[in-house]
């Protein structure tokens, strides 16, 4: 899945808010979340 094709998903399916989880560098799982409106094409070139 392409950028285009997530930010077409993100609109058709309504998401209003993305999690987004990682693990850091000790194994320590973390989560942020955002409304959806924030996304965008550069997030994904030029990160959160």
């Amino acid at each position: 899945m392409n950028v285009e094709q997530v930010l077409q998903t993100i609109q058709d399916e309504k998401i209003a808010f993305i999690d987004f989880w990682f693990v850091d560098i000790f194994g320590e799982l973390h989560n942020v979340g955002m409304p959806s409106y924030a996304i965008d094409k550069n997030s994904f070139v030029n990160g959160l």
